[in-house]
């Protein structure tokens, strides 16, 4: 997704609490860029998927941890 500005993916998660989408299409025309090449971009993205999963009360979400030592 990030070293690659021709792919674009789609994300949905749902549970009985609600429904999360992420789109990196419409990330990228929101915010008027080509890449989310970014390492701040990436952690910033990173944070809302994780609140938003959150907030649904989605399970399987606690790997976030190990996964920002990645970025």
């Amino acid at each position: 997704m990030a070293s690659n500005q021709k792919i674009n993916f789609t994300y949905r998660h749902k549970t009985v609490k609600g429904e999360y989408r992420f789109s990196s299409k419409e990330t990228k025309e929101y915010l008027e860029i080509d890449t989310l090449y970014n390492r701040n971009l990436l952690q910033e993205i990173s944070n809302m998927i994780y609140e938003n999963l959150k907030e649904i009360e989605a399970s399987g979400f606690e790997v976030r941890e190990s996964y920002k030592t990645v970025l």
